[in-house]
């Protein structure tokens, strides 16, 4: 569109896709970025050639983005983070082979937590804020142009490792209970909403939460050690009510399997104080759990184990034996 107006509305559409390309920038997983580093300097006259396919003019920020995308938009390794809904906080069969098959991309730091409760981060290899000349490859030199696109990747990469280190940080101090036992139970609320106020984050809560969402963390502790997405360390309220009721529950189940009489909701509830009864009942519906008439029957006909409450994050958890 020729003339003022049409300048303008160009501005304001590149405006847009600046704002939409950062959004989704600092999402990416940093690993990601960067084999995207390495591709782009080890053949960059085939970039120097996308970059003057994508727009005859100078290339700018939205223009290296857009690079960017095409590079790792087809890496689906990370987890994504969601806030887990109380009907998918409960295991499957098939959980604890998910867990080990979603694992190929490894952790971007580990929390190696000492005895006294304190922690330190140590960082993964690709989690490091380097200087280009810096990467272990053979590159060739670039062409101005592509220089300065890998140049701005990069100072995108280092904002992001920087502002999850932060991240990282808070919330190992906020969730150290967890990190020293590797108990669900001991995981306290912090819900994505409020993270920046929860933690007294420099950022707002939308940019925390694409920061997160697609990453992992390990955690080496006296009690065991796991790898994890970030969303189970950022539980809703309800969830850790969940995960704080759930031992009590399971308690309660191996009592009843030991005298053979079926427990109903009521007594539960009555028994564990801080849930209501259509909670529980809820609670079990989701587990597969059948209702203490079932149970019953299950324990008369000879039933060799007691029920149980399993959760998906136990699927993520070593613990080591007593």
């Amino acid at each position: 569109m020729a003339g003022k107006h049409g300048r303008l509305i160009d501005n304001v559409l590149t405006l847009q896709g600046h704002l939409s390309a950062n959004a989704d920038l600092i999402g990416m997983p940093v690993d990601s970025i960067n084999r995207a580093l390495e591709e782009i300097l080890s053949t960059p006259l085939k970039f120097d050639a996308e970059l003057l396919r994508i727009s005859d003019r100078d290339p700018n920020c939205y223009t290296y983005y857009q690079v960017l995308r095409r590079l790792v938009s087809e890496e689906d390794g990370q987890e994504e983070y969601v806030q887990s809904r109380i009907k998918t906080a409960f295991a499957k069969d098939s959980d604890v082979a998910l867990a080990s098959t979603r694992s190929g991309v490894a952790p971007d730091i580990i929390y190696v937590v000492r005895e006294d409760g304190g922690f330190s981060i140590a960082p993964a290899e690709h989690f490091k804020i380097s200087d280009l000349q810096d990467l272990q490859i053979e590159w060739i030199p670039p062409t101005p142009k592509v220089s300065k696109m890998a140049e701005w990747i990069n100072g995108q990469k280092s904002w992001i490792v920087g502002a999850l280190n932060q991240c990282y940080t808070a919330i190992g101090e906020h969730q150290a209970g967890f990190l020293l036992s590797l108990s669900p139970e001991r995981l306290l609320p912090l819900h994505h909403s409020m993270l920046g106020s929860e933690l007294g984050l420099p950022y707002s809560n939308p940019t925390l939460f694409r920061l997160l969402r697609r990453r992992k963390v390990g955690i080496k502790a006296p009690s065991g050690s796991a790898v994890l997405p970030v969303r189970y360390l950022t539980p809703s309220k309800d969830l850790a009510v969940l995960y704080s009721a759930v031992p009590m529950l399971n308690a309660i189940l191996v009592r009843e399997f030991a005298g053979k009489n079926a427990i109903t909701d009521e007594a539960m509830q009555r028994e564990i104080g801080f849930v209501c009864e259509r909670t529980i009942i809820n609670y079990r519906k989701y587990a597969g759990i059948p209702n203490a008439r079932e149970r019953q029957k299950a324990y008369d006909h000879g039933a060799s184990k007691p029920f149980s409450f399993r959760l998906s994050i136990d699927a993520y958890l070593n613990k080591s034996s007593p």
